[in-house]
């Protein structure tokens, strides 16, 4: 399906999803009109997903999963979870673009992220763990989920994950790079977010927690980077 919007600038192009019925630009899916002469159906990025579960996606090559957070690098046009690649989606809601590893590995996130953490770098991260556990909002996730007060919490979340684990590994150094603690950070704030119904408390916990979070995480990237460019 075609159609055109008259705008100021000129004849704007779009073309539209056969299954979700949503219209888009025809430049933001790389569809140009004689391209679209010779199209007899076509379907948006989200719903070619669900229509082929077998695709691979990300890094990590996996089928779809429409419970992860996935952000579509600008260059290749390959769609990533936001835990591999170290963006949580409220920092991916608000990028402009992204370029994923494999295309940009010397970006700042890319670069910040990746770097193997050295003795000084995960003394930042502990930290930053510090200052999570200290946050009022903390208390819901310190500990693993008790299965007497959720008897069904781990029938439903197949990867739990709590801030005192999280604070052991950085402890023990377990993490080899940014990503892989933002991995686990991640796995707290979506586990709770899927569990629990959004008006609850432990809902709202994990929403202002994760804004400290991202917020802590950037001042963590910053200093990573301008390490980087001392050297």
């Amino acid at each position: 399906m075609i159609k055109y919007d008259v705008i100021v600038f000129g004849l704007r192009f779009y073309v539209g999803c056969d299954m979700c019925q949503n219209w888009f630009h025809g430049s933001c899916v790389g569809i140009t009109v004689q391209m679209s002469k010779r199209i007899t159906e076509w379907y948006c990025p989200e719903c070619k997903r669900s229509k082929d579960p077998e695709v691979l996606y990300c890094i990590c090559r996996k089928p779809y999963d429409d419970q992860q957070f996935y952000i579509c690098c600008d260059k290749c046009q390959d769609w990533f979870h936001g835990s591999c690649v170290g963006v949580l989606q409220c920092e991916g809601d608000k990028m402009d673009d992204y370029n994923c590893p494999r295309c940009m590995s010397n970006s700042e996130i890319n670069f910040a992220n990746l770097k193997p953490l050295n003795q000084q770098d995960n003394d930042d991260l502990l930290k930053l763990i510090k200052q999570i556990h200290s946050h009022k909002n903390a208390w819901p996730f310190m500990d693993p989920v008790d299965p007497h007060e959720a008897p069904d919490y781990y029938n439903v979340v197949k990867e739990p994950m709590d801030l005192n684990s999280i604070g052991k590994n950085v402890t023990d150094k377990t993490y080899k790079n940014l990503t892989e603690f933002i991995r686990d950070m991640i796995k707290v704030f979506d586990n709770c977010r899927y569990y629990n119904p959004r008006e609850s408390q432990f809902y709202k916990c994990a929403e202002i927690l994760e804004q400290f979070f991202v917020s802590k995480l950037k001042n963590l990237r910053d200093k990573f980077c301008e390490q980087y460019m001392k050297v």
